[in-house]
């Protein structure tokens, strides 16, 4: 708890045959409580290993509204019917994008030996030949306008030339880079705001020989499919959030923040399989490979976690 562990301990109960539920309980069946008792969870995350790195299930709360219950009589609830007196509220002053005292990851671009990025690589999750990314991003102007930063999703080859989608956020605009020419203009575009952003993907054929369709969203603002031109064969294996390019730098005031990092295995977001707020880190902490912590990719480069003011 808080960083600080027990020795590891046998339970000489008849624990046996392995964890198939996890509750958390307040008070007993036979008294009650005054209702300014209160027991708070959060950052809910349930791994396969004791390692922490196959997630089964999480939950930061944030996608109900407050008040919401969590029971059956909720049909977005995803707990066991046993769930009882058990709501969803909002802790004041800290909340999601946008707002004091949430976590986010921030980029920037100051090597000129490399370009700032974030990058989650899929393992033996991908390549996914279907899925769907949900994340808020914040591009900061930095008064240059030199550095674009972009959203991919890259196939094996971990390259522009087969990434299954290249979605550049200009200061003052969109792009796609491949195919060229998509018009990204009905998209809204808000400098040093959050912005949600939906992309989803799936072949209607072959992986090996066809090209996959995409999708993308902007603020509940969509597109119409896109088809890519480009060799974006086999699926995802990589999703990667970038700013500024490998010979240029840029003023460190120039930063692309990513929030409510989602991966799903499927168009409609319903299998998880990845998450991250960011909420779990402290301030300043890089998440490169040099924090053992970071779950990202050794491409990650000027990566850290920062707190919203």
């Amino acid at each position: 708890m808080d960083g600080v562990s027990l020795a590891p301990f046998t339970v000489d109960n008849e624990s046996f045959g392995g964890v198939t539920h996890v509750s958390f309980r307040l008070g007993d069946n036979s008294r009650v409580m005054a209702a300014t008792g209160i027991f708070s969870v959060d950052e809910l995350a349930i791994y396969s290993d004791t390692d922490g790195m196959t997630n089964v299930f999480s939950d930061d709360y944030e996608s109900y509204l407050e008040g919401d219950s969590l029971d059956t009589d909720n049909g977005a609830s995803p707990y066991n019917s046993s769930t009882s007196e058990a709501t969803v509220g909002a802790e004041p002053g800290v909340g999601g994008p946008g707002t004091p005292g949430n976590k986010i990851a921030e980029i920037i671009d100051t090597d000129s030996g490399d370009t700032g990025e974030l990058r989650y690589a899929l393992g033996d999750d991908g390549p996914l030949v279907t899925g769907r990314v949900e994340v808020a991003v914040k591009r900061l102007d930095d008064d240059l306008g030199d550095g674009d930063a972009f959203i991919t999703l890259f196939n094996e080859n971990t390259n522009n030339a087969g990434a299954l989608l290249d979605f550049r956020i200009r200061d003052d605009s969109f792009g796609v880079r491949a195919p060229d020419g998509i018009d990204t203009s009905t998209l809204p575009h808000t400098l040093d705001t959050f912005m949600d952003v939906v992309i989803t993907w799936e072949y209607t054929g072959d992986p090996a020989t066809t090209l996959p369709q995409v999708t993308i969203s902007v603020d509940g603002v969509s597109l119409a499919p896109i088809t890519l031109d480009n060799e974006s064969f086999g699926g995802v294996t990589h999703v990667a959030f970038r700013l500024g390019d490998n010979s240029r730098v840029m003023a460190a005031t120039g930063i692309f923040s990513v929030d409510e990092l989602v991966i799903y295995s499927d168009t409609a977001g319903t299998t998880e399989v990845f998450s991250d707020d960011f909420e779990a880190y402290l301030d300043g902490d890089s998440l490169d490979t040099d924090n053992a912590a970071s779950p990202y990719n050794s491409s990650t480069s000027e990566a850290t976690v920062g707190v919203e003011e």
